[in-house]
């Protein structure tokens, strides 16, 4: 998915389109690296988090918290 962001990038920036490259390749990939840096952040939590101690007793589903 970054690899077809940044090219489209690269084709605004090869045809001179820098209106789509501020207001289009912008908001993608800074969206982009968020949505993935919170569930690389949400893994990281639950691989580190000792869900025996807790009432529940199983980790919450990474997709659900997502959604």
């Amino acid at each position: 998915m970054s690899l077809g962001v940044c090219m489209k990038a690269l084709n605004a920036l090869h045809f001179k389109r820098y209106v789509e490259f501020f207001f289009e390749f912008i908001p993608q990939i800074v969206l982009l690296v968020c949505l993935f840096g919170f569930m690389d952040l949400l893994i990281i939590v639950k691989w580190l988090t000792n869900w025996e101690d807790t009432v529940d007793a199983s980790p919450p589903s990474i997709i659900t918290m997502m959604i």
